[in-house]
C-alpha cells in the first residue's frame, strides 16, 4: 500500500519531529484508543433503527480513520523491524549507558564482539559509522581514559583506521576534553 504522508494528514503534522520511541509509544496507544471506539460503536443485541443509521452514517469516517491509521502503524512497523534487524536498539542503550557513565570499555567491546559473531542485528558488524559515534560518545564521557595507547587499542576493537580515529581529537574544538590531563608536577 503506497501512502504519502504531509501536512494534511494531522497524525503526521502532530509526531513528524518527535524521536522514533515517542512515535511508536504515540501510535499504540492510538492504536488502542482506536480500537476501544470500535468496541464500544458495536451493536449490541436491541439496536434501535436511530442507533443503526448513526453507526451507518458513521461508517465511512470510521473506515478512513482506521485506514490512515493502518498506514502510520504499518510505517512503524517497517522501522521498527529494520531497528531491531540492524541491532539498533541495543546501540542506543549502550549509547545512553556511555554517555550517563554507566557503561565501560569492556560493555562496547562485548557488543563489538557479538555484532561482529553474528549474535546481533542481522549477523553483519556494525556500519564503521556507528563504531565511531560508539567512540566519540565514550571519549567524551571518558576522557581520562582515552589516550594514544587507548587509540591503537580501539583501532584494533574496531577495525577502524587510525585515520579515522583522527577524528575523536576535534572534539577538543567543540569544547569536550578527549585526552588524559597531564599531571602537573611539584607542590605548592
Amino acid at each position: 500500500k503506497e501512502a504519502v504522508l504531509g501536512d494534511g494528514d494531522p497524525l503526521w503534522t502532530e509526531l513528524r519531529y518527535e524521536h522514533i520511541a515517542p512515535v511508536l509509544n504515540a501510535l499504540a496507544v492510538k492504536a488502542k484508543e482506536f480500537s476501544d471506539i470500535g468496541e464500544s460503536a458495536r451493536l449490541t443485541g436491541e439496536a434501535s433503527t436511530g442507533k443503526i443509521k448513526k453507526v451507518v452514517e458513521n461508517l465511512p469516517r470510521f473506515l478512513e480513520a482506521q485506514s490512515k491509521l493502518s498506514v502510520h502503524t504499518s510505517i512503524a512497523a517497517r522501522i521498527n523491524h529494520q531497528l531491531r534487524n540492524a541491532g539498533l536498539s541495543d546501540v542506543g542503550r549502550l549509547e545512553e549507558a556511555v554517555i550517563f557513565g554507566q557503561a565501560t570499555s569492556k560493555d562496547i567491546v562485548t557488543l563489538l564482539n557479538e555484532f561482529r559473531a553474528g549474535g546481533k542485528g542481522d549477523g553483519s558488524d556494525l556500519d564503521q559509522a556507528i563504531k565511531l559515534r560508539l567512540l566519540l560518545l565514550y571519549a567524551a564521557s571518558h576522557p581520562e581514559k582515552f589516550d594514544d595507547a587507548e587509540r591503537t587499542r580501539w583501532s584494533k576493537a574496531t577495525g577502524l583506521t587510525t585515520e579515522q580515529l583522527k577524528c575523536i581529537g576535534c572534539l577538543e574544538f567543540l569544547g569536550a576534553r578527549t585526552e588524559k590531563r597531564k599531571g602537573v608536577g611539584g607542590k605548592m
